[in-house]
């Protein structure tokens, strides 16, 4: 049995069920982990804003990857890494969605989601706790230098989305975070890279490292980790790269995983 050091856990479809809760069985398995030493690191797509809220109610202590791997910061909100989007390219962003009269989610460092074009998928955003607000010109904005990660949300596989990818291809990261979600962010990023270098401040190996997540963006620390955990509400593509699928968020999946491979 591998002796699990740190777990890295997403948020949305994995430790939050379906109502963006944290379940009693869930919170009683983390905090059995803290009492024994074992780091937990939230690994999402969230905002700081978002996720310090969970950091203090589950009396979390160490580093966390939010915006996908764009911000590594500790329990205190202090950031260890950041990694913007540079502002060209985060230009072409906006000019690309502009030409195409559709609205995207622009996440900063100040913790504020900004948006210019009124899009109704922007819900299942919102839908997870996170708030937007609305300016006149995202490129007029004073944060423009300051953007993480940028959000399409609508239908994937779309004429839009492909053209996206095209359009982009080689100078962005664009990583499906949901059903209707897609996030851009820079190449540098990542859950992966952000992992990898958390692993490095703390000297722990791969092996001792269990990630557990659902989407598609958990899929590179999923293949990674020691221990890799699919949730079982998880699309086939990522319960194909776990070791392991556990129940799903609906049915304390997470506790279930903790209490096999941490716990036991």
């Amino acid at each position: 049995m591998k002796a699990i050091k740190i777990i890295c856990i997403d948020l949305d479809g994995t430790l939050f069920d379906s109502r963006t809760r944290i379940s009693k069985k869930n919170r009683e398995a983390i905090d059995a982990c803290i009492d024994r030493g074992i780091k937990i690191a939230l690994t999402t797509g969230k905002s700081a804003a978002f996720t310090v809220k969970i950091i203090k109610e589950l009396r979390l202590k160490d580093m966390h990857i939010l915006s996908n791997g764009a911000l590594i910061i500790t329990s205190n909100l202090e950031p260890v890494q950041i990694f913007k989007i540079p502002v060209n390219i985060y230009e072409e962003v906006v000019r690309f969605f502009r030409r195409n009269r559709y609205g995207i989610v622009v996440h900063t460092r100040n913790d504020i989601a900004y948006y210019e074009i009124d899009n109704p998928y922007f819900s299942e955003i919102t839908a997870g706790g996170e708030k937007l607000k609305k300016v006149s010109d995202l490129l007029g904005c004073r944060d423009r230098d300051g953007a993480l990660m940028c959000t399409y949300a609508g239908v994937i596989g779309s004429d839009l989305y492909n053209s996206m990818l095209e359009e982009f291809n080689n100078k962005l990261q664009i990583v499906r975070g949901g059903r209707y979600l897609a996030d851009i962010f820079s190449m540098q990023a990542g859950k992966l890279n952000a992992i990898k270098k958390i692993l490095e401040l703390y000297k722990i190996d791969r092996q001792d490292l269990m990630a557990i997540g659902d989407h598609e963006n958990d899929i590179g620390i999923i293949k990674f980790a020691g221990t890799g955990i699919a949730m079982g509400n998880s699309p086939q593509i990522v319960k194909n790269a776990a070791d392991d699928v556990v129940s799903g968020n609906d049915s304390d999946g997470v506790a279930e995983a903790l209490y096999k491979y941490a716990l036991d």
